[in-house]
């Protein structure tokens, strides 16, 4: 009877084991779910942050540009000046033309200010870009880590339900043997 309680303890543990490793092999998928949804994250955050660097370094292109063409307005104005000092008769002409200078630079400078803000922003964003990048990595590492762990338990609880039915064939064979021991006993 205490054998017959002990194979049927024995077999109750195998089927928690069994349980515990379908279990431990569900979080396991779950984990290997998680780690591509975050290695996908990780993909689009780095098209992101490419797609904000191209647009950042286009920015800054029309902006050196726009300050360039800020100088030569300055310098124009400056010509234009010294022209309407020098030349009297041509007065209303350089002053029409100055005028128009002064307005071409402030549209100038009010783009230069725009394309300094969108400069500002872009690089706000690819900060942000940045850092969601480096906290999507964390995310896919700690999700490697979590699958590492429960792919090792499933290996240990997999060993030890072997080890168990090993033990229980031992059990049925010495309960077998003990058996025919007995039967041999009782013959004489």
């Amino acid at each position: 009877d205490s054998e017959q309680a002990g194979l049927l303890a024995r077999a109750q543990e195998i089927d928690n084991l069994e349980r515990q490793q379908r279990a431990q092999q569900l979080l396991a998928e779950q984990a290997q779910d998680a780690a591509a949804l975050a290695e996908a994250e990780f993909g689009r955050a780095q098209e992101q942050l490419s797609q904000a660097g191209r647009e950042l370094q286009s920015l800054t292109q029309q902006s050196h540009a726009v300050q360039v063409e800020r100088l030569k307005l300055q310098q124009q104005q400056q010509e234009a000046s010294a022209r309407a000092e020098r030349l009297d008769a041509d007065l209303a002409e350089s002053a029409a033309q100055e005028e128009e200078l002064q307005m071409q630079l402030a549209e100038s400078e009010a783009r230069f200010e725009q394309l300094d803000a969108e400069v500002g922003n872009s690089q706000q964003q690819h900060a942000d870009l940045d850092t969601a990048a480096m906290r999507e990595q964390s995310e896919l590492s700690q999700a490697r880590a979590l699958l590492r762990n429960l792919e090792q338990e499933q290996a240990e609880s997999a060993y030890a339900v072997r080890s168990l039915h090993q033990r229980m064939a031992d059990a049925q064979r010495m309960d077998g043997t003990a058996q025919q021991q007995i039967d041999a006993a009782q013959e004489r």
